[in-house]
């Protein structure tokens, strides 16, 4: 049985939202981690690294036999019985250095090793080469066919003035089929969410570019020399410095953290995934119910030498692309997905200051949407590294795949099939020890009624119920090897006493 993981700590901790249905574990797609692929490769690599150990602890050993047959014993014994001392050399030279020997098993071995040593590193660099060439000619191919969208919104429009009854028809289609109608379709076909969110960065960038580039020089001054890109970091960094030109997308400062005393209710320390989730509603919670324009930012420090410590940061807040008195907004979105260093990110650092923690101690740092975007651009800040010890970063809903996090954090993301958030960078996470991508797909398990089904997806209440789910397959006859070890991994941080405080990030 995983460390505390009995039925005390997998069982729910808070009611969840009646639309969210009790789903089966089983259903979860779980990549990475121990028994992801990439381990399966490191374990091949270990294996090869021993192989060479014990080719090299051959070729030793047949050396110190080679170097029995110069003992001066047996020149000794040669005059005295010469034809058995020959036959006992030739035997020694033999296992030494025969065609069995132990030098050439073990030169035979030790190039084995190599070679698959060679093979796995091969393999390892021509896939990556591989995915981001490929990724990149389709990020090229997308944009020149994006060029051509200009063109065709001219001729749909000469259409629709040469043939207006035909327009009128087509207009209440349109309207019948209505916003709702892509949406659910959208969401009951994730694979063409996926499709939709993979090209429109790309289409988008072509259409400014014009046709056949007639616009690139105005669009190349607006984005700040980053467009025309393949590089999906600065294009999104030229989207917001095109915005800055209007006014919009500017990360501005002016910011402070200090305790907050408006604190609605309590809640104690995690002790599951579906605990870590349940922070990151209680934290949403507090953003929605302070006085005024504040975020939230929550801190569960927990007993032990040295403490331990669970940071939850909030999802985005203010939807508006122009930057009022909250800096978990749009603004802070596009910023995190261009690779900026963000106001926000400033403020956790605050926050963490405040709260006293020392660079040694153990930090989680745990989000929803937003608030997982940003603990994986922390993660992967060398110098908020260097200041803080951070061991381990859990999302839910959040587009991580291109944050640089190092092998030495554990990674647990969720996401959901027919949630468009986590899909925004157009790339799977990557399958590696220390990150697990857990999967679910909710089209079977939420009630949805009238609303916006593809933002219903991306609520945390949805995610803390998968985040039962994953506790759930830790429970069952056999529970996934990778979700384990990560269990077991972060069990410090979800066992103990401890204690909770919320800090407010307000105008200076």
């Amino acid at each position: 049985m995983t460390p505390n993981m009995d039925a005390r700590f997998i069982a729910p901790r808070a009611p969840i939202s009646p639309k969210v249905r009790p789903g089966n574990p089983s259903t979860l797609r779980i990549s990475g981690g121990s028994g992801g692929f990439a381990a399966q490769l490191d374990n091949m690599t270990a294996h090869a690294r021993q192989m060479d150990m014990i080719g090299g602890d051959l070729r030793e050993c047949g050396t110190t036999i080679g170097g029995r047959a110069l003992d001066s014993a047996f020149a000794q014994a040669a005059l005295l019985c010469p034809s058995e001392v020959f036959s006992a050399e030739t035997a020694i030279a033999d296992a030494a250095a025969g065609r069995a020997g132990a030098v050439p098993r073990g030169v035979q071995i030790s190039a084995r090793s190599k070679q698959l040593g060679l093979v796995i590193e091969s393999y390892r660099r021509v896939d990556a080469l591989a995915k981001d060439g490929l990724e990149r000619l389709t990020n090229l191919g997308l944009t020149a066919l994006g060029t051509g969208l200009p063109l065709l919104a001219v001729g749909a429009a000469g259409w629709v003035m040469t043939n207006p009854a035909a327009a009128l028809l087509l207009a209440f289609g349109v309207k019948q089929v209505g916003s709702k109608g892509i949406q659910d379709y959208l969401f009951n076909h994730p694979e063409h969410l996926d499709t939709l969110t993979r090209c429109a960065p790309w289409l988008l960038q072509g259409s400014a570019m014009g046709p056949g580039g007639m616009w690139a020089s105005i669009t190349r001054y607006l984005t700040g020399g980053r467009w025309p890109t393949d590089d999906y970091e600065t294009l999104v960094g030229g989207l917001v410095n095109a915005g800055q030109n209007g006014g919009i997308f500017e990360d501005t400062g002016g910011f402070k953290v200090s305790p907050s005393d408006h604190v609605k209710g309590q809640m104690d320390p995690p002790r599951s995934v579906e605990g870590l989730i349940e922070m990151d509603g209680f934290v949403q919670g507090q953003c929605d119910k302070v006085e005024g324009d504040e975020a939230a930012i929550a801190i569960t420090k927990l007993e032990g030498t040295p403490p331990k410590y669970i940071v939850t940061i909030p999802g985005t807040q203010a939807w508006g692309p122009v930057r009022t008195n909250n800096p978990v907004d749009l603004s802070s979105n596009v910023g995190l997905m261009a690779g900026n260093q963000v106001e926000l990110q400033r403020q956790v650092a605050a926050a963490m200051k405040e709260a006293g923690i020392e660079p040694g101690d153990p930090v989680m740092l745990n989000g929803h949407s937003q608030g997982g975007i940003c603990a994986a651009a922390l993660a992967s800040d060398p110098k908020f590294r260097q200041a803080y010890n951070v061991q381990s970063v859990v999302t839910a809903g959040s587009p991580i795949a291109r944050f640089e996090i190092p092998p030495n954090i554990d990674v647990l993301a969720l996401e959901h099939d027919s949630d468009a958030v986590p899909k925004l960078e157009g790339r799977e996470n990557p399958d590696r020890k220390n990150w697990i991508t857990v999967k679910s797909d909710v089209r079977g398990r939420m009630y949805y009624g009238e609303e916006n089904k593809l933002m219903e997806s991306h609520l945390s209440d949805g995610y803390q119920g998968t985040g039962r789910m994953v506790d759930q397959r830790l429970m069952g006859p056999n529970p996934d090897p990778s979700i384990e070890e990560w269990r077991q991994h972060n069990d410090k941080f979800l066992s103990g006493k401890g204690e909770q405080k919320v800090y407010k990030v307000t105008k200076s």
